[in-house]
């Protein structure tokens, strides 16, 4: 967690315990979607509907978690419904590397233009997968959106901005 995610979830918890609110505290992780996609997922498909090579920062090992956006609004709807304060991570756990992701959009799209490589952001994390054991057993929720099935569900929205 990030110094600037804490400093919010301290903000959060102190106006919850002296204002009685019904605040819900959430963290959620790439999500993907119709004008809610994570920076990879835009990059790519921007690069790929163009059919010119995917920009990759590092070796493309680095994993993410992508959580379509329906399953996001779901989860978040549970929690709000729900007597869980919080934190809670909302999320989607199965991991893909980066050179995965952009091989599956490639595939999604039609591509064949291959990857690019450039020098890795200094912050830029190695893994980003949340722990959804809370969520899970606490509102009964689990992404169910395959990543192939909302990369699908999100390319006409691009291709409608695009080209």
């Amino acid at each position: 967690e990030s110094e600037r995610e804490m400093i919010g979830s301290m903000y959060g918890y102190v106006f919850v315990f002296f204002f009685s609110s019904r605040r819900r505290h959430t963290r959620y992780i790439s999500v993907t979607g119709v004008q809610t996609c994570a920076l990879p997922i835009s990059a790519f498909f921007s690069a790929a509907l163009r059919d010119i090579a995917l920009p990759i920062h590092g070796d493309g090992k680095q994993t993410r978690s992508l959580c379509y956006v329906d399953d996001l609004i779901e989860g978040l709807l549970r929690l709000a419904l729900s007597d869980h304060i919080g934190p809670m991570n909302i999320g989607n756990p199965e991991e893909v590397t980066i050179l995965q992701l952009a091989e599956e959009v490639q595939r999604v799209v039609g591509s064949e233009a291959g990857v690019e490589f450039f020098d890795r952001p200094e912050d830029d994390p190695t893994v980003r997968r949340p722990d959804t054991t809370l969520v899970e057993s606490k509102l009964g929720w689990s992404a169910k959106v395959s990543l192939e099935d909302g990369l699908a569900l999100t390319l006409p929205w691009f291709r409608s901005q695009i080209l």
